[in-house]
């Protein structure tokens, strides 16, 4: 608790920090995010906090000597008064952000104002306004809180949660009241293209979109070698390519479904769908490698801060405003990415990718036009995700139908098999019995050595055969590649119900794991021959003498 904290001289104590959340909260904690002075913020810590169960913590340092303005007390009786809507209820206002992009917004905002940049003079008052943002967040009520995406209406509404001295430092003094809009100008695109950022790399830092795409080669039995190192690792070694590349061929390794059921015989509706399958390293690579660099470039940025010039004592502070110029060319970068995955996405089921919104063409950025481009940005991605869902729901059912079908076939072929070998027992046992001559001449001592080693034979291949038909599961039966069916179970476990799969941060984070166990043993290549050892033909070698 902050006030405990404080009547312990926080001030002797640099790097003391408070903990701004209920014990509740504690248990289900997946991650604490500092903020506070010459704190960075980095997109996952964002995304942990504002798509998680993740909680906001302010580091206090010597220089804050008075957090009297923070108010928790007055903070919780606010948001109790408030009758937030739930978070699953979309709301009919357009300005109105989602939940998961105004807590977005508010840790960003919350962050800049405890670098007090604007205001040095009144550190102490910047830095209660931020714990009590982070209080907000924290709460319950901070769990469904929607705010809006134009920055007057966001500051205004956002203070009527908080103390009243909090108040009057934003609202009425100089030069908070001029240059907190225009921070927000920035800061609100920026939060929102971050997370939709961080969203889709969850999807292709590790390759779980690679993952998913194979139960697709699975289904359609695309023909694996398509994915061979030959074509990406040698001709054409782009990295994300060849990740991508190489997640397919463990996901597909030991399928005998695409050996055995190959599309030799392609019709023209299904020309598409199996082109888009062939390609799918030469999107999902460099679609990949983009978000990585947009990450980077995002990140930098939600920790660039507008300030105030006071070099020249004599004349008015100057507003040094960040040009949204970055935030503008990332969101060009990334929603380029998510269309051309979500197209692949759609283009893999079959599926027209007309109605895919695409608005990474603007020639003129302003706030309006920046938030329109963001906006189609976070509806690409949600389709990015809805679509994935679908297409993994389709393949999972596909692919338990043929297991099931492929356990029942190999029952019946376990049950002809023994109906033959018992048959096969009956006739030599009756040939046994008529053959009377056979221990002739042999002692007791012998007879015995033979039976026994008959009934040794015997047990070990009864012993056999109740191995094979011990319940002749899913996992006694594989017709789909190993890494496939891993994927598969851990979908079906975590998340299959009446309505589909969700790929939930769970399962994703299961997802990842899978794959790096898969790809624990290094990526599978032919070896290289070295150069010197190479056997040339006699035309080679005519042009290498020459």
């Amino acid at each position: 608790n902050i006030q405990q904290l404080l009547t312990q001289d926080l001030t002797r104590h640099i790097g003391s920090k408070s903990t701004l959340h209920n014990s509740a909260a504690i248990k289900n904690m997946t991650r604490s995010v500092l903020i506070g002075k010459d704190r960075r913020v980095t997109l996952e810590e964002l995304a942990s906090v504002a798509l998680q169960d993740g909680v906001l913590e302010i580091h206090l340092t010597e220089d804050i000597t008075d957090m009297s303005s923070f108010d928790e007390v007055f903070l919780s009786e606010a948001l109790s008064r408030i009758q937030l809507k739930d978070s699953q209820v979309e709301s009919d206002d357009e300005s109105l952000l989602s939940v998961p992009n105004t807590r977005a917004v508010l840790i960003l905002f919350a962050n800049f104002l405890a670098q007090s940049r604007i205001m040095s003079s009144a550190t102490c008052l910047n830095m209660a306004a931020a714990a009590s943002i982070a209080f907000i967040v924290n709460s319950q009520a901070g769990r469904k809180l929607q705010l809006s995406c134009i920055p007057q209406s966001f500051i205004s509404r956002l203070m009527e949660f908080m103390p009243e001295e909090i108040q009057k430092h934003v609202l009425q003094q100089d030069p908070m009241v001029a240059y907190l809009p225009l921070v927000l100008n920035r800061i609100i695109p920026l939060a929102m293209v971050s997370l939709a950022t961080i969203q889709t790399a969850h999807l292709t830092k590790t390759s779980v979109v690679d993952a998913l795409a194979a139960l697709s080669v699975e289904r359609n039995a695309v023909d694996p070698a398509v994915f061979d190192d030959a074509l990406y690792d040698m001709n054409r070694p782009h990295r994300g390519m060849m990740t991508s590349a190489s997640v397919l061929r463990v996901c597909i390794q030991g399928s005998k479904f695409a050996t055995k059921h190959p599309l030799i015989d392609v019709v023209p509706s299904q020309e598409s769908i199996k082109a888009a399958i062939e390609s799918i390293p030469a999107y999902h690579g460099p679609a990949s490698d983009v978000v990585l660099t947009s990450i980077k470039v995002l990140e930098l940025e939600c920790n660039c801060f507008e300030s105030l010039d006071l070099s020249d004592k004599k004349s008015k502070p100057k507003f040094i405003e960040l040009d949204p110029l970055v935030i503008d060319l990332a969101c060009q970068s990334i929603t380029n990415a998510v269309v051309v995955l979500l197209e692949g996405c759609k283009s893999r089921m079959g599926l027209s990718s007309s109605a895919v919104t695409n608005s990474a063409s603007t020639t003129n950025t302003t706030t309006g036009n920046l938030l329109e481009m963001v906006k189609g940005l976070c509806k690409n991605v949600s389709d990015l995700y809805t679509a994935l869902e679908q297409e993994a729901t389709e393949n999972c059912k596909f692919i338990q139908m043929q297991v099931a079908n492929a356990v029942e076939e190999a029952k019946k072929k376990a049950e002809e098999k023994a109906v033959r070998a018992a048959k096969m027992n009956q006739e030599s046992n009756g040939n046994n019995q008529n053959d009377e001559d056979e221990f002739k001449g042999m002692t007791e001592a012998q007879k015995a050595k033979i039976l026994k080693k008959r009934e040794e034979k015997e047990a070990k291949a009864a012993k056999k055969r109740a191995a094979k038909s011990k319940g002749t599961g899913d996992a006694d039966v594989s017709i789909f590649g190993a890494g496939s069916m891993a994927v598969v179970n851990v979908i079906v476990g975590s998340s299959f119900d009446k309505e589909g799969i969700v790929l939930s941060p769970d399962v994703i984070f299961k997802m990842e794991d899978v794959i790096g166990k898969l790809l624990s043993g290094g990526v599978q290549r032919k070896p290289k021959i070295a150069k010197g050892t190479r056997d040339y033909l006699p035309e080679q070698m005519m042009i290498r003498d020459q």
